[in-house]
């Protein structure tokens, strides 16, 4: 409907409203509205009239997907998760529900992370880099998007005190290692951050994250946000990296600034980088740093309570 792709949400709403009022057990009409909601933010009730839509018909694979996208954006990641699955069984490799089910489990994991249980989350990343993979498998033509979720789900698994299922994650890092060297890409060739020797170890998937944000960057060659994001990440990895490896190299040093500098050639307006460049610039360049800090405050007022927290940690 031309409507909806102006993102006029209410007048579509009420169209499909009226419309339904003359059909009420048109399921494909509910789908719409349901989605049309789900648009406009309306989330209970985009639910509310895609689980009618279900009731008139079950197989509507495309209702079932909407409602877990909305269960993921409510934080009912575990639901989501169950709805996704299913849907899985009867396309296993549809692109869309890959992508969804990957930023589930890569959410679910942030937040049982957040709240202490550390082998829950452990679990969730490992399965956001299987489904993740998959997209890359199968769907070359979106792998930016799959790498982007395999460097994040690598990334959080860095952060563990140590890696549990050493079974399962020896398997997930060597079928990305044989990912990123079909990549064919000299920017992983010439990168001195290898994994180490226990390739279930938390530094392995560090290292693994920051070979994957090199390598996105080269992928997102036609977008700006995409290759900031990609130059972001890299720096935020260098930057783990150079806390987990004592003493930090000074080459090491020079890329998180190298990398820092070039999301905000970027993307020049986002705080986080901005935020970020400071956090580089804090010990050596304090000038400089409370220039970046100013121009991050600028940009997002709410960034004083990031700032004062790092404040706080660094004095």
């Amino acid at each position: 409907m031309t409507i909806q792709n102006r993102q006029n949400y209410a007048p579509a709403i009420r169209a499909f409203q009226i419309t339904l009022r003359a059909e009420p057990a048109d399921a494909l009409t509910w789908s719409r509205l349901g989605e049309a909601y789900s648009r406009a933010g309306r989330h209970a009730a985009a639910i509310k009239s895609l689980d009618r839509a279900l009731q008139l018909d079950p197989q509507d694979w495309l209702s079932t997907f909407l409602v877990a996208e909305l269960k993921i954006e409510l934080g009912l990641f575990q639901e989501a998760i169950f709805g996704l699955e299913k849907l899985l069984e009867k396309c296993p490799i549809e692109l869309s529900i890959l992508m969804a089910l990957a930023r589930a489990h890569l959410s679910l994991g942030q937040t049982e992370y957040q709240e202490g249980f550390h082998a829950r989350a452990e679990s969730s990343f490992l399965q956001c880099l299987e489904v993740a993979s998959l997209i890359n498998e199968h769907h070359p033509g979106f792998r930016s998007i799959g790498w982007k979720l395999i460097s994040d789900a690598a990334f959080q698994l860095s952060r563990q005190l140590a890696i549990q299922d050493h079974k399962r994650a020896d398997k997930i890092s060597g079928s990305l290692r044989i990912l990123l060297s079909s990549e064919h890409n000299p920017s992983l060739e010439s990168s001195h951050f290898t994994e180490s020797t226990d390739a279930h170890s938390a530094l392995t998937f560090l290292g693994i994250s920051i070979r994957v944000c090199r390598l996105r960057i080269n992928l997102s060659a036609s977008s700006n946000a995409a290759r900031g994001s990609a130059w972001y990440d890299l720096a935020i990895g260098l930057q783990r990296w150079c806390d987990q490896k004592m003493p930090a190299e000074l080459e090491t040093q020079s890329e998180i600034v190298d990398a820092i500098t070039n999301a905000l050639k970027e993307e020049p307006i986002n705080n986080s980088y901005w935020t970020a460049y400071g956090n580089a610039h804090f010990s050596g360049q304090p000038e400089i740093a409370q220039h970046a800090y100013i121009k991050a405050l600028e940009l997002d007022p709410k960034v004083i309570w990031n700032l004062m927290a790092i404040a706080e940690r660094m004095s």
